[in-house]
């Protein structure tokens, strides 16, 4: 009896090992496709980084672009607004002297007093 028993136990034995072989072996699979996966992922996540860097790379192009434009655009009327208040005060400055001049030619000729 022990004989059979036994053989009945060594045949038992060795299908464990063969269940414990293939589950090693479907564990191998799950690991090197999870590592795949992880491969992929990581991947993606750098093809993602890359475009999100170059898109605000791109956008900080356009915003400094449009703050140099309204930049340029205030610093024109401020310009064109110092050339009237220039010129205005060249006029009131040439009107005095006008009347500086025609005060002193009257004053010299005598015509002033």
């Amino acid at each position: 009896m022990t004989g059979q028993n036994g053989a009945v136990g060594d045949s038992g034995t060795l299908d464990g090992v063969r269940r414990l072989e293939r589950a090693l072996e479907g564990r191998s699979g799950a690991d090197e496709l999870a590592a795949a996966r992880l491969a992929a992922a990581r991947s993606e996540a750098d093809r993602i980084l890359i475009a999100a860097h170059a898109a605000g790379v791109e956008e900080g192009r356009r915003r400094a672009a449009a703050l140099l434009a309204a930049a340029a655009a205030e610093a024109a009327t401020i310009r064109a607004g110092g050339q009237a208040d220039a010129q205005e005060l060249q006029e009131r400055v040439l009107a005095e002297r006008d009347e500086l001049v025609a005060e002193l030619a009257a004053f010299v000729t005598g015509e002033g007093a």
